[in-house]
């Protein structure tokens, strides 16, 4: 049920945009991640979390088109991976979360801020896994965000 109102929600924002003939939202195929964040060398080799979450974002969020390197001009989405709690011992250490920063740029500009964090604590699917699963809450949080931009938003769980 709460991946189908995900989908179902990320189809309007889809079309919402498409509607108000918004232009592309490009974002970089890589994200950078904090050396401050907090993950281990396994979290940093293993999980896939520096592509896989603009990945997540595009499909959320119909109007981001993904790029190699750096994006330049236009609308730029970018996304930094400020925190990341994910201690080894899967459900027996704890929660695991991830705080993820966003800026979105207009001709260079920065016009809207936000920072979107989830947690869980699912006893299965292993550490990748549960990052998996916040980064892609995440994602939607933001594509939510991206249809009403606003500076300083505070998304997901606090």
């Amino acid at each position: 049920m709460k991946r189908l109102l995900a989908i179902s929600f990320s189809l309007l924002v889809a079309l919402a945009g498409a509607a108000a003939g918004a232009q592309p939202i490009r974002l970089a195929d890589r994200v950078e991640l904090s050396d401050a964040a907090g993950a281990t060398s396994a979290v940093r080799e293993q999980c896939g979390l520096q592509t896989g979450l603009p990945e997540w974002v595009a499909a959320a969020a119909k109007d981001v088109q993904l790029v190699e390197g750096h994006p330049q001009g236009g609308r730029v989405l970018e996304l930094k991976i400020i925190e990341i709690h994910a201690p080894g011992g899967g459900p027996f250490s704890g929660p695991k979360w991830m705080l993820v920063g966003a800026e979105l740029k207009e001709g260079g500009r920065t016009v809207a801020t936000a920072r979107g964090k989830r947690v869980t604590a699912e006893p299965f699917g292993g550490t990748c896994g549960q990052l998996g699963k916040v980064g892609r809450a995440i994602a939607v949080d933001i594509a939510a965000w991206l249809a009403n931009p606003t500076a300083g938003a505070e998304l997901g769980d606090r």
